[in-house]
């Protein structure tokens, strides 16, 4: 699961990528982040989702330098500024 998040609401900030792993160690991980967003009327899916408005969140993770992605494979949106990540992180839902 790849978030977006910045350090500031506004929708053009610069943003990193924050990355709960698809493995069965984190599946209650993302499964918390699922249920923490329902209330607030967002459902999770595999497509790309763009909030109306931002979310504050709580973030522990590793920092990870990743690499730059193929076109065909990109890493996020065009506000993802940095090759710097959380991986793996795990969120919480602060509202």
């Amino acid at each position: 699961m790849h978030l977006e998040v910045s350090d500031e609401p506004g929708k053009n900030t610069g943003r990193i990528i924050v990355e709960t792993p698809g493995t069965s160690d984190y599946c209650a991980a993302r499964s918390n982040i699922a249920a923490e967003l329902k209330p607030q009327g967002i459902t999770l899916t595999n497509l790309n989702q763009e909030l109306a408005q931002p979310i504050p969140v709580e973030i522990v993770g590793v920092p990870f330098r990743d690499q730059a992605h193929p076109v065909w494979f990109a890493r996020g949106s065009d506000e993802v500024t940095s090759l710097w990540e959380l991986h793996p992180a795990l969120v919480k839902v602060l509202q």
